[in-house]
């Protein structure tokens, strides 16, 4: 592999010539992170843009964001952190209203007066956004939402610079058939595996639409229903007294919804995506030549085959996270499965560390005591969320690994699962059906 040349534009689009790089590494996720680290001597200012070619012929262009500059003996060594230009339309307001339409009407829409233009996207039917004091990429990133897709840009180039800038949203990026196969031993010189921090849910409570329109109060009546899978209870519940096990909730709200039927469905998809960990396997793989790059792109599905794990595993997955260098033939680091978000997890466990210094408590590995009064439960101790296992963190079968994760993104409306304190998990006496059915409930927000 050639090194990659970086184009040097300002903001405004002039060219200031090829920057002179000692070393750069990009990284691009599924869920639409682009992050480009570039270290050079000079050269280099906040708001350049770099515009460069990967080895499998697709552009980027990156903002910098910030640089910093370090002395080491005689050189002084500049590193600059980039992210995606598309990140620019976060500072661009959007215009108020609602949008309604296919996919790519709405999203051209949002971008009209930019420098970006609105590519194909995928049939998502009928898209309705009500957008108001939201710049364009917040409401690009809701209509991710909506959708369920995956965002997608692009470049033309020519020798004057960038010509044109698309973005799309897609159902699925990448092939849909296997690109690659990597082997341990062979072309792949290590494999990590990571589990998520995020909670692991063995019950899930719905709260739908208030019984009484007119009551603003915080504890109004509501719809509520509840999912439970007591087989999950001895790997991921909570152990209370006697020996028995607690299960772990989740709260799922729709104010809208008022069919108990729908709501239970809701809750039971939410407890069909959040039962399991999120689960990721990090290859480093070896670089056999530029048509690596082309057969490994976020999306497309590769097999990884790997006997370390006491059993020969074969993995086919899609790819959701590549780094790779842009100089030399250094080794390409991709990820696949299901893995969570980086900046989620920072603030998960900045709520951690506030909780244990507060004295409350989340999920506990051990379990706090317990109390209650009336219908509202409260808990006190010290919560922690870490645990480890090995690799039947996933369902294994016959050698072979099948994400339980990676149709783990929910298809119901976007919804922040919060957990609800542990309690006892006899189902309140106004449940109906041993805490499957419908009921309502005067704890309104409260479990």
């Amino acid at each position: 592999m050639l090194d990659a040349v970086i184009f040097r534009y300002a903001n405004d689009g002039s060219p200031k010539g090829a920057l002179d790089y000692i070393s750069g590494v990009h990284d691009e996720d599924l869920d639409g992170s682009d992050k480009l680290t570039v270290n050079c001597k000079s050269g280099i200012s906040k708001r350049d843009r770099l515009v460069w070619k990967d080895a499998g012929g697709t552009w980027h262009e990156h903002i910098v964001d910030m640089t910093e500059r370090a002395h080491a003996g005689s050189m002084a060594v500049t590193e600059a952190t980039c992210s995606g230009s598309i990140s620019e339309l976060f500072g661009v307001l959007a215009q108020g209203g609602k949008s309604q339409g296919s996919c790519k009407k709405v999203l051209g829409m949002l971008v009209s007066g930019t420098r970006w233009t609105a590519g194909n996207c995928d049939d998502f039917g009928t898209i309705e956004l009500e957008v108001w004091h939201k710049n364009i990429r917040e409401c690009i990133n809701e209509l991710c939402d909506i959708t369920k897709g995956e965002l997608a840009v692009s470049y033309d180039v020519d020798e004057h610079g960038v010509t044109k800038r698309t973005v799309q949203i897609l159902k699925e990026r990448g092939a849909s058939t296997v690109t690659r196969q990597f082997s341990y031993g062979r072309n792949v010189k290590s494999v990590r595996k990571e589990v998520s921090s995020d909670e692991v849910y063995t019950a899930v409570i719905g709260y739908g639409a208030k019984l009484n329109e007119d009551d603003d109060s915080d504890y109004a009546e509501r719809l509520m229903v509840a999912e439970t899978d007591d087989s999950l209870l001895d790997r991921w519940g909570a152990l209370g007294d006697n020996g028995r096990m607690l299960h772990n909730w989740m709260l799922y709200t729709d104010d809208a919804c008022t069919d108990a039927t729908f709501l239970r469905r809701q809750c039971k998809r939410q407890l069909e995506a959040f039962s399991t960990p999120l689960v990721c396997y990090e290859f480093d793989v070896e670089q056999a030549g530029d048509d690596m790059w082309r057969d490994v792109r976020l999306g497309n599905r590769v097999m990884c085959i790997d006997d370390e794990f006491g059993t020969d595993v074969e993995l086919m997955e899609r790819v959701s996270h590549i780094t790779r260098s842009l100089r030399g033939r250094a080794s390409c680091k991709i990820s696949i499965g299901k893995r969570a978000n980086p900046l989620v997890e920072k603030f998960k466990a900045q709520e951690r560390q506030q909780k244990r210094s507060t004295g409350s408590t989340a999920r506990s590995e051990s379990v706090a005591p317990v109390t209650t009064n009336g219908n509202y439960p409260t808990s006190t101790g010290v919560g922690g969320d870490k645990w480890t296992h090995q690799i039947d963190g996933v369902t294994v079968a016959t050698g072979t690994i099948n994400f339980v994760t990676t149709s783990s993104t929910p298809t119901t409306p976007a919804v922040t699962p919060t957990p609800i304190p542990q309690q006892e998990q006899q189902a309140p006496e106004t449940w109906g059906g041993g805490g499957n059915g419908e009921f309502s409930s005067s704890s309104g927000g409260g479990f």
